[in-house]
C-alpha cells in the first residue's frame, strides 16, 4: 500500500510538523508506503519578504528588533530540518502546484492531513485537495480544517467539484462539518487532530531533555494576548516557579526567566515534558499541554479561536481556556479527557485502516 500524504511539514512550526509527523508515523506501523509530498516552501521565520508597501517600515522595524535572536532561530531551523530529514520522508521537490499536476506521484491512496489544509481564503489550494493524479485514486482526508467559516462565492464551484473528488472526509471541527456535507453531498465525520494519534509515551521517547534541571513553568507564546504578560507574571506568582518562554518566532512575545529560541521539535517535547505548569497561546500548544497532563492555561480570544474553543469542549476542559477575566492555576482533573482521547484515538484507527484497506 503506497500512500501520499499532503500536510505542512516545511513549515518552522512545531505544531504543524509535529501532527505531520504522528500521521505519517501511524500509517507506516500498519505497513504503508507512505510519502509527504514536498511541496517547496518559502520560510519566513528570519525575515519577512520585503515589499514597497505600506507596511515596509513596520516590517523593517520587526527585523531589526529581532537581530539578537537571530543566530539562535537559524539553529532552530536547522533542527526543524534535521527532523524532518531524519523522521517525515518526503517525494521529490515539486516546486509549485502546476508541477504535481503535471508529473504526480504515484500512489494507491492520497490523503489531506491536517490543519488548515481545506483553507479557501485566497482560493482552493489545488495540492492540498488533491487536484492531480488519475480519477481513479483514491482520496481521502483525516482531521482536516478550513480556518473560516465559509468559502468565498468565488471559490464555491471549484470548492465543491474538490470536495466531491474525495471517497472519504474526515475533518477536525464539529461546527464545520455541516457545511462540507453540504458541499460534498456525501456524509463526514470528525476526527482528533493527528497529535493525538501518538500515546504520551510515545512522544516521550522522541524528546531532547530540557537544559534547565530545576522545576520551571513553560509559556509558549504564538499569538498576542491582552492577557499575556499579567498571566505569566501570575503564573510565576501562584507556582513560585521560573519561567521558561519557550519562542517559535523571531523575537520573543512574552519576559521570562529564560527564553528558548532554538528548539527543535524533539527540544519542544522535551521542555513540555519537563514543565511543571503551561501558560500558552496555541492550538497545538494546547494539545500537548493535554496530551502529556500539564496543569495549563490557554489564553484565546472570545471569538475567532474557534479551533482551541472546539478543543477545549471536546476534552471537558472549557475552564482552562482564559479569554478576559483571569482565574486561580489549579490542578487539571485528566480523566474525561484521557477517556475522549483513548476513544477518539481508536475510532481514527478505525477509519483510517478501513479507508486504507489495511
Amino acid at each position: 500500500m503506497k500512500t501520499i500524504t499532503v500536510t505542512t511539514q516545511n513549515a518552522i512550526n512545531y505544531g504543524a510538523v509535529l501532527q505531520a509527523y504522528a500521521l505519517h508515523r501511524k500509517l507506516t506501523e500498519w505497513g504503508a508506503d507512505d510519502r509527504l509530498l514536498n511541496l517547496k516552501r518559502q520560510s519566513r521565520v528570519c525575515f519577512q519578504r520585503l515589499a514597497l508597501n505600506r507596511d515596509l517600515p513596520f516590517i523593517l522595524y520587526h527585523n531589526l528588533r529581532s537581530l539578537p535572536s537571530f543566530p539562535a532561530v537559524f539553529r532552530r531551523v536547522r533542527r526543524f530540518r534535521a527532523f524532518v530529514r531524519d523522521e517525515i520522508p518526503m517525494t521529490r521537490e515539486y516546486e509549485n502546484a502546476r508541477a504535481v499536476a503535471d508529473d504526480p506521484p504515484k500512489a494507491d491512496v492520497y490523503i489531506t492531513g491536517g490543519d488548515q489544509m481545506f483553507n479557501a481564503f485566497r482560493g482552493v489550494q489545488p495540492a492540498a485537495m488533491l487536484r492531480f493524479g488519475a480519477a481513479d485514486t483514491k482520496r481521502i482526508s483525516y482531521s482536516t480544517s478550513m480556518g473560516q467559516a465559509a468559502v468565498a462565492d468565488a471559490y464555491v464551484e471549484e470548492y465543491t467539484a474538490a470536495l466531491r473528488a474525495y471517497d472519504a472526509l474526515s475533518l477536525r471541527e464539529e461546527g464545520l462539518r455541516t457545511y462540507i456535507e453540504g458541499l460534498a453531498g456525501f456524509p463526514c465525520r470528525t476526527d482528533l487532530d493527528p497529535s493525538f494519534l501518538l500515546t504520551r509515551e510515545e512522544w516521550s521517547a522522541l524528546a531532547v531533555p530540557p537544559t534547565v534541571r530545576r522545576p520551571y513553568a513553560l509559556c509558549y507564546v504564538l499569538l498576542e494576548h491582552p492577557l499575556l504578560q499579567k498571566a505569566a507574571d501570575r503564573l510565576r506568582a501562584e507556582t513560585g516557579l521560573p519561567l521558561v518562554v519557550l519562542n517559535g518566532g523571531s523575537r520573543p512575545l512574552l519576559r521570562g526567566d529564560w527564553v528558548v529560541n532554538d528548539a527543535g521539535p524533539r527540544e519542544f517535547l522535551g521542555w513540555f515534558m519537563g514543565a511543571k505548569a503551561v501558560l500558552t497561546t496555541s492550538f497545538h500548544g494546547t494539545c500537548f499541554s493535554i496530551l502529556l497532563e500539564k496543569d495549563f492555561w490557554t489564553l484565546a480570544r472570545a471569538r475567532g479561536e474557534t479551533r482551541i474553543h472546539a478543543l477545549a469542549k471536546k476534552m471537558g476542559l472549557e475552564s482552562r481556556i482564559v479569554t478576559e477575566k483571569l482565574s486561580s492555576i489549579t490542578p487539571v482533573d485528566f480523566a474525561a479527557a484521557r477517556a475522549v482521547i483513548a476513544a477518539g484515538r481508536g475510532e481514527a484507527e478505525k477509519y483510517l485502516k478501513r479507508e486504507l484497506g489495511l
